[in-house]
């Protein structure tokens, strides 16, 4: 495969070459040799939609040059994996915010702060120095892959698409017909799924060339109305 906005599975782990530790990964045997809690941990191969920046630059490259059930290695500098460490996201917190929050901050405890995911470095005179850069931003990786296969029927690309596009909306909320996907939804969830339906539209004609993909809303056990549905894809 060479082609770009591809649907595929595939089995992704990531280790950090300097450390030579397993930071993530999809397939169970893996991280119980690594030593991870498993426990309450569903493994199963990640559903990637390729030329979309789902994944890093350099695994998605790797995935559309692959075979269904080919294995491979590659070894990523950090501008192909999680870029270069930037002094820009390592920032000083007042320690009073977290006391307001009600947390003792020690080296290494995970936080967040402005929807950002930091550790933090140190704690001294009242501040908390925070690395809000990705834990591997900086280093090189090593990654094995696994492309599974790639999704080609259109009902389960569709319900790949919705999935993706709508996670705050119940699985079972999620329906395809044909060529139609069809979500059950109210309140704030529909008004949600109205402002996502530009972008899924695009996404649509990108994936289902030549295909026409309807987008329905309807409330809890009503069906869709698609003349008056705003939702709907009108083109």
């Amino acid at each position: 495969m060479t082609e770009t906005n591809l649907v595929v599975e595939a089995n992704i782990s990531i280790t950090d070459m300097l450390r030579g530790e397993l930071y993530e990964t999809t397939e169970k045997d893996k991280a119980v040799k690594a030593g991870f809690n498993v426990d309450g941990h569903q493994f199963k191969p990640k559903k990637i939609i390729t030329g979309q920046g789902e994944i890093i630059k350099g695994i998605e490259e790797e995935l559309t040059k692959m075979k269904e059930k080919e294995r491979k290695i590659i070894h990523l500098e950090p501008k192909d994996g999680f870029g270069e460490r930037k002094p820009e996201l390592t920032r000083v917190v007042a320690l009073k915010d977290f006391r307001d929050r009600k947390l003792n901050p020690v080296p290494g405890l995970l936080i967040e702060v402005n929807n950002l995911i930091g550790k933090v470095q140190s704690v001294s005179g009242g501040r908390v120095r925070v690395d809000f850069n990705h834990p591997l931003a900086g280093k090189k990786i090593e990654v094995e892959l696994e492309l599974v296969r790639e999704i080609k029927d259109n009902k389960e690309k569709l319900e790949v698409l919705g999935e993706k596009y709508f996670p705050f909306i119940k699985k079972e909320n999620i329906e395809v017909k044909d060529s139609e996907l069809i979500i059950t939804a109210k309140g704030q969830e529909k008004q949600a799924v109205k402002i996502m339906k530009e972008r899924f539209d695009k996404m649509s004609e990108t994936l289902f060339k030549g295909t026409k993909i309807k987008l329905s809303l309807k409330d809890d056990k009503e069906e869709p109305n698609k003349e008056n549905e705003p939702a709907e894809n009108e083109n």
